[in-house]
């Protein structure tokens, strides 16, 4: 019998999704044996909707927006990332349980890795509070970055987040007060071209920063701007596809190899 596994996410998001394509490329090298679907979900019906994938003996699936947060709920087991961060984008169902995982972290890091970009007391802007940045967090913490500034108009997620944060080394502040003397910068907002980059965020702070973007599709202001202001500039797909080997890895128990998937789907894109 063949196992299943999904992305389940709004819409839009899992319209966008490379993850299907990610999951075939890994079980072709790797000769595994299974299907990966695209589920739409909403708020309302997102706890159904596991309860109904559980029933119908779906191995696990990958979570992406906006159900981190209740992915991480809905569970009742989790991995350390996930403990820590309180968000989930992997669930694993097996023995009458369901575990969280939370592998962006790991993803984002394993990408910077590939690119040579140096973490150790490096000072890191984050862009955005949303359930990316509680799940990258802790990973940045865990490769010894000095010091993590997350940047939201929305104070209490912002809080939230630096609260999680048991080492003091993650803080909060509002676009417009931030200044130059960043090493790295990620942006974890969405593209849309009102939120993509906020209206009061002032673009010398990219100046001499690694910009990293998390999203991976056509058309990204922040990516855009950092290209104009910033010292060097990446889209998320590394991250994508790391992250998608860690879910992989949990649910199989075999490592697939990164890099080929990043050259194939770079090849593939149309810009």
């Amino acid at each position: 019998m063949v196992d299943r596994y999904a992305v389940i996410g709004s819409k839009s998001a899992v319209e966008a999704s490379l993850s299907p394509k990610v999951h075939a490329l890994f079980a072709q090298q790797t000769d595994q044996q299974i299907e990966y679907a695209s589920i739409p979900a909403t708020l309302e019906n997102f706890p159904d909707i596991i309860k109904q994938v559980i029933a119908s003996g779906m191995r696990g699936v990958n979570i992406t927006s906006p159900f981190k947060e209740a992915a991480y709920e809905i569970a009742n087991i989790h991995d350390r990332f996930s403990l820590r961060s309180q968000v989930a984008n992997t669930l694993d169902f097996k023995h009458g349980n369901v575990k969280s995982y939370a592998t962006d972290g790991q993803g984002l890091v394993s990408d910077l890795k590939d690119k040579r970009v140096e973490l150790d007391e490096k000072k890191v802007l984050i862009l955005g509070a949303g359930g990316v940045t509680s799940a990258i967090v802790h990973s940045l913490l865990e490769s010894k970055v000095r010091k993590i500034v997350i940047a939201s108009n929305n104070i209490s997620r912002g809080l939230k987040v630096g609260r999680t944060d048991l080492t003091k080394k993650t803080v909060f502040n509002f676009y417009h007060l931030l200044e130059p003397g960043f090493d790295i910068i990620i942006n974890t907002r969405l593209p849309r071209a009102d939120t993509g980059v906020p209206k009061d965020f002032p673009k010398e702070v990219l100046r001499g920063a690694f910009c990293y973007d998390i999203n991976y599709t056509k058309d990204l202001p922040f990516f855009d701007l950092a290209v104009k202001y910033g010292r060097a500039v990446s889209d998320g797909l590394g991250m994508l596809v790391h992250q998608a080997a860690e879910s992989f890895y949990i649910w199989r128990k075999v490592m697939p190899e990164t890099q080929p998937v990043i050259n194939y789907l770079t090849k593939q894109r149309e810009f």
